[in-house]
């Protein structure tokens, strides 16, 4: 095979997935709902530790309350938290703990 065609259609088959995972983080997304009033942060590390005594507090970037709904786009799990990438009704985009979430809704 000609090694400018496999070139090419690797280049488009990234360009294409560049686009999804884009339109995904824009757009997607699961909706949940809050089940208590809800910090985002800018990191996940911020989000997990937010309740932590022995830590710098870092203030959240928003908040969600009780009863709002979120757009979970991913979640990832650490060592002692679940920590999930949203997106509430403002367009806000951060990190905050999936256990304060619905997560089944």
């Amino acid at each position: 095979m000609n090694i400018r065609w496999l070139v090419t259609v690797a280049f488009l088959v990234t360009s294409l997935g560049s686009l999804a995972l884009g339109y995904e983080l824009h757009f997607g997304g699961k909706t949940v709902v809050a089940t208590e009033r809800v910090g985002i942060f800018d990191s996940e590390y911020a989000a997990a530790y937010q309740y932590a005594i022995n830590r710098v507090p870092v203030p959240p970037i928003a908040s969600v309350e009780s009863g709002e709904q979120v757009a979970v786009i991913w979640d990832t799990y650490g060592k002692d938290y679940w920590a999930c990438y949203v997106r509430n009704s403002k367009g806000i985009r951060g990190w905050a703990l999936c256990t304060s979430l619905n997560m089944g809704a």
